[in-house]
């Protein structure tokens, strides 16, 4: 049920004592979704409306799939690029090995994001061998250079702007208003904001 991964990240700012601590609710919706209790325990928590689960049930995302690439090869000086051609199974690609100093300067380390419909099974072996091959024609990498592929699933990758998205949210964010609970975030408010966008709007949040 979405409804839960839309409440999850600010029912942290109800009971965690650090923003942080948000990342271990987030932790407990994966968890409870997956053994089913979810409808039960947020009706539960909040005593939330059919309407508001009725409005949970028009929501949409798409889910991603990371390829997370290991190289015996330096990185260039590049964080996020992204990839246009639709030929390509990843939309972009980043440098994650530049945002720290974990790896000695011989050695690299990027990942592809995969953006799949949450409802597809995505054919693992056939990313890693896709997202390499692709790389390398790009001129990313060499495949030579390639010491070790993995990959991982983010059912809840992106939100979808459907067409009744921002009345649906509304009718949930007011509902739980009312129980003194105020969504926020990517999830929260089931926006595509990134950091930086939800910094902003964090300087603007009456509580």
């Amino acid at each position: 049920m979405l409804l839960f991964r839309l409440v999850s990240a600010v029912v942290a700012h109800h009971l965690c004592d650090s923003p942080g601590e948000g990342l271990v609710m987030a932790g407990v919706a994966a968890a409870v979704e997956k053994i089913g209790l979810t409808p039960v325990l947020t009706s539960l928590m909040f005593g939330l409306s059919e309407e508001s689960f009725r409005a949970t049930e028009r929501l949409d995302y798409n889910s991603v799939v990371g390829v997370g690439v290991g190289l015996n090869s330096p990185a260039p000086k590049q964080h996020w690029i992204y990839v246009s051609d639709w030929r390509v199974p990843f939309h972009r690609y980043a440098w994650i090995s530049n945002y720290g100093e974990d790896l000695p300067p011989s050695k690299s380390a990027l990942i592809a994001e995969n953006t799949v419909p949450p409802s597809e099974k995505a054919d693992d072996d056939a990313l890693k061998h896709e997202t390499v091959r692709w790389l390398a024609e790009l001129g990313v990498i060499r495949e030579e250079d390639v010491a070790v592929v993995v990959t991982w699933f983010h059912k809840y990758g992106y939100p979808i702007y459907t067409l009744s998205y921002s009345i649906d949210t509304q009718i949930i964010e007011e509902e739980l208003k009312k129980t003194d609970i105020i969504t926020f975030r990517r999830w929260g408010n089931w926006q595509y904001w990134n950091t930086d966008k939800i910094y902003e709007k964090s300087m603007n949040l009456h509580l």
